[in-house]
């Protein structure tokens, strides 16, 4: 097998780390562009939405150019609600978690206030943060205060 140049082995990993997700927010929010109708129908029930406007209206506006573009989708919970309640089933979590992803990938979006969201992310669910660890974690806070 023949050794790759240094040249040659950069350009290989710009090209699978292009496969691997830089095209993808274009493509999410181009569907999420398509398929939303405007109908205010999450805005109601998602505070996030309800301060920034709708998903068609964020999917066509943004630009990873734009400074405040890159803080806006981490303001976003992921909590699916919007997804849930869309009569179009638009997801605009996907959108969103992708945007996310472009700030991260392109540098930009590393943010020191946004530190433990992406931790959360990273490990999801655990039992500290499930009902059942937290209530076994003040049962124990409060049993430990009192002796």
């Amino acid at each position: 097998m023949a050794a790759l140049s240094k040249e040659s082995s950069i350009t290989m990993k710009t090209e699978i780390g292009r496969e691997r997700g830089a095209g993808r927010l274009e493509e999410v929010q181009r569907q999420v562009s398509e398929k939303c109708v405007s109908c205010g129908i999450c805005t109601e029930y998602c505070q996030f939405l309800k301060t920034y406007g709708t998903p068609r209206s964020l999917a066509r506006s943004y630009s990873h150019q734009c400074a405040q573009d890159l803080v806006t989708p981490f303001e976003c919970s992921l909590c699916n609600l919007c997804s849930t309640v869309c009569p179009e089933q638009v997801s605009p979590r996907r959108m969103f978690l992708e945007m996310r992803r472009e700030a991260v990938r392109s540098g930009k979006g590393i943010f020191a206030e946004h530190a433990r969201l992406l931790s959360f992310e990273r490990k999801g669910t655990s039992r500290r943060f499930s009902w059942q660890g937290l209530w076994k974690a003040t049962v124990q806070t409060t049993w430990e205060s009192m002796m």
